[in-house]
């Protein structure tokens, strides 16, 4: 009976959640150049979460072809071809966005949270982040936050679970036209646990439990 306890508090145990992890999507790449389309697909580290897709547009919501830029420790990501730098810009009087990289969250909705990095980020440059439910049309874009400077670090993205895609821009600033930024990668925390891991575990504690009472109801023999 005691080896049946045992078994059965093993099995409880088994069932816990495991402890939280990440998931990182790297959209650089070691070797620059063009990468050929206007979209870039990736797994991520550790492989065996789904893919995520980074999509590339100008202002006028055309198909832009992405760029992998790979040039220093925070000069790594993606920007476009034939733009300043190979990044993501202002038009030519700085007063908007000249493009924009769209990164479709819906594989990764399941995961508990995310996190975007923005590199290049240099002085008197920033970036903006938007949210949207729909592919290439800028019009439908809700501003989650304006003006950030953060540089090759890990930002928090708001409203996780309310939309299907991010979008990350240059900040508007006549005073620097030049501004230019790269999106670089997202990370995600691991999957909350499967419905059924929770029943499971209450399962094995109340299966132990059972057992122990029913084993100091029993007669013992010497």
């Amino acid at each position: 009976m005691t080896m049946l306890v045992r078994v059965a508090a093993g099995f409880a145990f088994l069932s816990l959640p495991g402890f939280a992890a990440t998931i990182l999507y790297d959209f650089g790449n070691p070797i620059g150049g063009p990468v050929g389309a206007a979209q870039e697909t990736i797994s991520g580290v550790p492989v065996g979460g789904p893919n995520l897709t980074a999509y590339g547009y100008t202002a006028a919501n055309v198909p832009l072809d992405l760029y992998w830029k790979n040039a220093g420790t925070d000069e790594h990501g993606l920007g476009f071809v034939g733009t300043l730098d190979n990044e993501e810009t202002l038009n030519a009087n700085g007063t908007a966005y000249a493009n924009y990289i769209e990164i479709g969250v819906a594989p990764i909705l399941p995961y508990t949270a995310a996190q975007i990095r923005i590199q290049s980020v240099t002085s008197g440059e920033s970036w903006d982040l938007w949210g949207t439910n729909t592919l290439g049309n800028d019009a439908t874009f809700v501003s989650l936050l304006s003006a950030q400077t953060a540089d090759n670090v890990f930002v928090s993205l708001p409203d996780w679970g309310t939309y299907q895609y991010y979008a990350v821009t240059t900040h508007p600033d006549p005073s620097s036209p030049a501004n230019n930024i790269l999106f670089d990668s997202i990370e995600a925390a691991t999957p909350t646990p499967e419905p059924g891991t929770l029943p499971m575990m209450a399962g094995g504690i109340m299966l132990a439990f059972a057992l122990c009472r029913k084993a100091r109801r029993l007669p013992r023999y010497r």
